[in-house]
């Protein structure tokens, strides 16, 4: 049984939703589901619908129910208009305490999948119109890991197409039947002062930084603002579809250049630098477990890996596990050979492939990244060879 122990503040929160027709959209239900494939991604829970103020109780009793596996690190992916701003920030506290990774995709459900209670969704639905809106974008932010870039590697979010975010002002739903009409007092103006405090309280702690709310307080509620993939970086409401890189300086004039990121289930660093005329990589994932398969244990995953199905090879050269705590660290340091320096600085799109297995596969890209825009850095490492 799901034990949930975090504790949620006292929030009196508007009502916060995107404008909804009448019975345009039901109320959210959480159904486990697959896609029929055998990957990481491959199954997840669909929430999809309008968030009340019930939603957190009933997400909780489904996973009590379902036949998901206990651990953290479960996916969730979201579609809905919004609903209760309250409902909303409790089931993003929610996430966070189990771990979940969270995406914006809209599934069609087909049938039960061989008897278990886990449906088949139609893999041939296009859901490109799914949205995370108002209320559902503080849901969203409680993910450990947040996908929300159109532009993501399809195999890490299940092969779903990723949809829209957007967000608005909260708002009082009688209010907003006759905006001019003067009902709030002077201690209404006080709790909204709060409203924004707490929000701002929650999404310094999901890690999501206040540019959010801010775009959210300068639209209408009448309106919704799409967050651009720009805005949904620098917000960190998506902070898995990219690398943070920096050039760090090392021993002897060498430089190094770091990316790191997060994939599903591990917060990875890789670092690159140049040595007797070839590019060196060492990996450290930190890894925190219920994925399919374990780097410490299967490090035969990583011996034949590339850049790409025609690149270089990416050979393996030496490799570490221990554990800090509760996380286990695991370190692997590679040789890239079979092409020359200035092919391999030329990369925008480091996306590391190994055709051997679908497992195989998965721990190759792991570790794949690709470099900001504004990164150039790597053009520094072959004056740095020794």
């Amino acid at each position: 049984m799901y034990c949930i122990k975090f504790i949620i503040a006292v929030f009196v929160f508007f009502n916060f939703s995107a404008p909804l027709r009448a019975g345009s959209a039901s109320d959210m239900s959480f159904k486990a589901v697959t896609t029929g494939g055998n990957c990481l991604t491959c199954t997840f829970v669909r929430a999809d619908g309008v968030i009340t103020s019930d939603t957190p109780k009933l997400f909780i009793e489904f996973l009590e129910k379902s036949e998901l596996p206990k651990e953290s690190g479960i996916d969730i992916h979201l579609n809905s208009p919004g609903g209760n701003l309250e409902a909303g920030v409790m089931l993003g506290l929610i996430f966070r305490e189990l771990g979940v990774s969270t995406i914006v995709s809209k599934s069609l459900i087909k049938e039960k999948y061989k008897g278990f209670e886990i449906h088949q969704i139609d893999n041939s639905f296009d859901g490109k119109d799914a949205i995370c809106a108002s209320a559902c974008s503080f849901a969203f932010a409680g993910g450990v890991e947040r996908y929300a870039d159109p532009n993501v590697d399809p195999v890490f979010v299940g092969f779903q197409k990723i949809g829209r975010i957007g967000v608005h002002q909260f708002y009082d739903s009688i209010a907003m039947q006759n905006p001019d009409r003067e009902i709030f007092s002077g201690k209404d103006r006080i709790e909204d002062q709060r409203n924004i405090s707490l929000l701002l309280s929650f999404l310094k702690e999901m890690g999501v930084s206040a540019d959010m709310l801010q775009l959210a307080s300068n639209t209408s509620p009448s309106e919704i603002h799409w967050m651009t993939v720009d805005e949904l970086n620098s917000s960190g409401m998506d902070n898995a579809s990219f690398a943070i890189a920096s050039i760090e300086a090392y021993k002897n004039g060498v430089a190094i250049v770091e990316f790191n990121f997060q994939r599903m289930d591990a917060a990875i660093r890789n670092e690159i630098w140049c040595h007797n005329g070839q590019f060196q990589m060492l990996s450290t994932l930190r890894w925190r477990g219920g994925a399919t398969f374990k780097p410490g244990d299967d490090w035969d995953l990583y011996e034949n890996m590339k850049i790409g199905p025609s690149g270089p090879n990416v050979r393996l050269t030496k490799q570490e596990t221990f554990w800090e705590g509760d996380t286990e660290v695991v370190k692997m340091t590679f040789s890239i050979i079979g092409e020359s320096l200035q092919q391999i600085v030329n990369l925008r799109h480091f996306d590391f492939w190994d055709g051997n297995s679908r497992y195989s596969t998965m721990a190759a890209h792991q570790l794949s990244f690709s470099l900001p825009k504004d990164f150039y850095g790597m053009y520094i490492l072959p004056r740095t060879c020794q």
